[in-house]
C-alpha cells in the first residue's frame, strides 16, 4: 500500500521474491515487508495483509491491482494502442502471464477489439489454475506449485473476469 503524506513507498512483498527486487525496492526508499507466499484464501495472504495495513493507517491507499479493473482499463487505453501503433496492425497474436490479469485483459480486449482473428493466450507456469479453468471451468492447481515472481495465478481475479480470450 502507499503511504503518500510521507512520500515513502511500503511494499508488501512475498518472502521468496529475488534479492535483487527487494534491494532495489529499498534503494528507492521503499519499506519492504516481508510476508508468507501463501494462497488468497488464508487470511496471511499479502493482499488481505495490504488491504488491513492501508485500512489502519492514516492517508494510505490500496490499489488493489488484482481486483481494481481501472488496472485492465488503463491497458485499454494506452498499452494495447500502443502495441498496434507501433506494429502498424501486424499482430498475430499476444502472450503474457496473468499475474493480475489487468495488462493481458486491456491489451487482449484492445486487440481483439482491431481484430478479432488476433490469437491472445496467458502463459502461466505449470500447476497454474488458469489452464485448468479455462479446461475444466474449475479452479484446480496441478503438479508443482505455481507461485512465480509475479504470475502463476490461483484465482480469476476481476480483471480477467469476463475475458475469456484464452486460444
Amino acid at each position: 500500500y502507499l503511504h503518500y503524506p510521507l512520500r515513502r513507498q511500503r511494499q508488501m512483498c512475498i518472502r521468496d521474491r529475488s534479492r535483487e527486487k527487494i534491494d532495489l525496492l529499498r534503494a528507492l526508499g521503499a519499506e519492504v515487508i516481508p510476508v508468507p507466499a501463501v494462497p488468497i484464501t488464508d487470511p496471511n495472504n499479502y493482499n488481505h495483509q495490504a488491504r488491513r495495513r492501508a485500512e489502519s493507517t492514516p492517508n494510505a491507499i490500496w490499489g488493489n491491482q488484482f481486483d481494481n479493473v481501472a488496472n485492465r482499463k488503463v491497458h485499454i487505453r494506452t498499452t494495447g494502442p500502443e502495441i498496434w501503433e507501433q506494429t502498424k496492425g501486424k499482430v498475430d497474436g499476444w502472450t503474457c502471464g496473468s499475474g493480475t490479469g489487468g495488462t493481458y485483459a486491456g491489451v487482449a480486449e484492445f486487440l481483439k477489439s482491431k481484430n478479432k482473428d488476433i490469437k491472445t493466450v496467458i502463459a502461466d507456469p505449470p500447476g497454474s489454475c488458469i489452464y485448468s479453468y479455462f479446461k475444466t471451468g474449475k479452479l484446480e492447481r496441478t503438479g508443482v506449485s505455481s507461485i512465480t515472481e509475479g504470475i502463476g495465478q490461483g484465482r480469476i481475479t476481476d480483471n480477467l473476469k469476463g475475458i475469456f480470450f484464452f486460444e
